[in-house]
């Protein structure tokens, strides 16, 4: 999602939005007046018959008329939500279909609404405001058409229960996006990478901000492309625009679409898993369930659970180990160690958390030990949902002090040192930073058992039976080895396409032949053999998962021998998009 944060700091890049702006509804209502059956409903208050009603009588009966059609609008609305709690309790897959049909003939005629058949919150209180200490709950909660879907579909999450791990609990991956095409195709790769290493639970993409026409269309692409053809555990739920960053008078001054993740989660929580018996005071559903949060540009290379209970599957810092607990449980959450230690401490933390903030009396050595975290979050549905209630309070205050890139990373320290939720850190959730032959506070040790010579061809099809790896690809930098290249930003948005040829791929001597990089429009750079290993690693892992979902993607859904498989694209030659 973002650079890695022990490099230079810098700020979010811009984006464009293509949301609609149009606050007008396009559906039309007919009304069939007059004895002649014509079904007009025009009406000349000045073209009155003689002895006839006088205009204002006209104008009241209009009134009337227009307030009745937007009854019948409002209870439209409350049966799509009635019938979608039906469904929640206990409807089977037959009916959920048909629910799914009448909720997209629904939306389709509300394509242009405002707000009623999405989720277009671009001009009204969707983002943030940063002379409010917290975010309202009116914009968390508010709920379109296209929300109603997922209510139906979590029913199914609960009902199937080859969802339940060993320790009879879910889990619920979950990522936050944007609407954008950049950001759609990576959601293509995690889902397809999910599927590969059999992903336990459900698996979520959050998509913020989309207008009306782009929520119709994604949860068709998504239904099409993802639910049909990976499984019904795959979901999408789309929120309101929250990246909006608003001055004291409520005027937009910026964008930071990092306050999507906390915002988008709260959301998530409470409306994809949803309260206990419909009560927004009480406790959400399945509270012992397990939740993962990862970035978008990530790539599992193997399950994530709960459970480090095994050595094997396990890196810890020296650090870390004191107290060391084994199973995300209540009050016990995990995550991804990142290096920027107790930073976190030196905002100011009166103004953010509040005078008896607990997160003011942690010490300079408890801050590094237990909060210096990023994703993959793990934790409790209660963890979680405590978390995410205070990181978007927090998050406005952090970014107004600090309005950079990882705004969201300090404010989500604070909120778990706030709540007193200390994390067991782990190094090896997670590969991404290949800078000097150490660890980094990554999982790079386990790779030092692969042979250089296997290690290209092992990264293209990881197998974590015969060597142990760590959990994901964080491909959020640039890779080279050699001439060989790999930059999200360089990648064809056009990728998961019949048309679009799969990527070239580097040869297996690579890594043990390469002791040298030269990325585009870079000058040559020599490589120890240990950072060679870490790049030929990045570069072959992930233009391997990238050839394995396009595949997939090519044989269900081109034409028998008309999907493009010459592997042809590099990225090295990539001029024609951005950077």
């Amino acid at each position: 999602m973002r650079d890695n944060p022990t490099l230079k700091q810098r700020k979010a890049p811009k984006e464009t939005s293509g949301r609609s702006q149009n606050g007008s509804s396009s559906r039309r209502y007919t009304s069939r007046t007059g004895r002649n059956g014509s079904g007009s409903a025009n009406v000349n208050a000045n073209a009155v018959n003689k002895g006839g009603l006088p205009a204002w009588t006209w104008m009241i009966l209009g009134a009337l008329l227009l307030a009745g059609f937007v009854y019948v609008d409002h209870m439209t609305h409350e049966s799509l939500h009635r019938k979608a709690q039906s469904l929640n309790n206990g409807s089977g897959p037959a009916e959920l279909n048909n629910f799914n049909r009448l909720l997209d003939k629904f939306t389709n005629g509300n394509a242009n609404g405002n707000g009623s058949g999405g989720t277009n919150k671009a001009n009204g209180n969707g983002g943030i405001n940063n002379s409010q200490d917290n975010k309202s709950k009116a914009d968390v909660h508010a709920e379109s058409a296209q929300e109603v879907a997922m209510h139906a579909l979590k029913s199914s999450i609960y009902e199937d229960t080859s969802l339940i791990g060993a320790d009879g609990r879910r889990s619920h991956l979950i990522f936050s996006t944007d609407c954008s095409e950049f950001q759609h195709w990576q959601s293509y790769l995690m889902f397809h990478s999910a599927l590969k290493v059999n992903q336990p639970g459900s698996v979520t993409r959050i998509a913020s901000g989309c207008s009306d026409e782009e929520a119709i269309s994604i949860r068709k692409w998504h239904r099409e492309h993802i639910t049909k053809k990976m499984g019904g555990r795959f979901f999408l739920h789309l929120t309101p625009h929250f990246s909006n960053v608003k001055d004291a008078d409520g005027q937009t001054i910026g964008d930071y679409k990092f306050f999507n993740k906390p915002f988008g989660l709260l959301h998530w929580l409470e409306h994809g898993i949803g309260f206990d018996n419909g009560d927004s005071s009480g406790p959400l559903k399945n509270e012992d369930d397990v939740v993962i949060l990862i970035d978008p540009d990530m790539v599992l290379l193997r399950p994530i659970t709960g459970d480090f209970s095994k050595e094997r599957d396990v890196v810890i810092g020296k650090r870390h180990l004191e107290n060391r607990r084994f199973k995300v449980e209540h009050g016990s959450p995990f995550a991804q160690k990142y290096g920027f230690g107790s930073q976190w401490r030196t905002f100011n933390l009166h103004d953010i958390a509040g005078a008896d903030s607990p997160a003011k009396l942690v010490s300079q050595k408890d801050g590094g030990s237990f909060y210096p975290v990023g994703p993959p979050y793990l934790g409790t549905v209660r963890d979680m949902h405590s978390i995410a209630e205070k990181w978007t309070e927090f998050v406005p205050r952090v970014h107004k002090e600090y309005p950079y890139l990882l705004a969201e990373m300090f404010a989500f320290c604070i909120a778990a040192a706030h709540l007193e939720l200390p994390h067991q850190i782990v190094d090896s959730l997670m590969i991404s930073n290949t800078n000097g032959d150490g660890p980094g506070g990554e999982g790079w040790p386990m790779l030092d058992a692969i042979p250089a010579g296997e290690l290209c061809d092992f990264a293209k099809k990881p197998d974590h039976e015969k060597y142990a790896i760590p959990s994901v690809i964080h491909y959020c930098q640039r890779y080279a080895i050699q001439e060989w290249f790999f930059g999200k930003r360089k990648m064809d948005k056009q990728f998961f396409t019949c048309d679009s040829p799969l990527m070239e791929e580097p040869p297996s001597d690579i890594v043990p032949s390469s002791d040298w990089k030269m990325p585009p429009g870079g000058t040559r750079k020599d490589l120890t053999p240990i950072v060679a290993k870490k790049e030929g690693f990045m570069v072959c892992g992930v233009i391997g998962a990238l050839n394995d979902a396009a595949t997939f993607y090519k044989k269900h859904h081109c034409p028998e021998g008309e999907g493009n498989m010459s592997k042809t694209l590099n990225l090295e030659d990539a001029t024609r998009w951005d950077e």
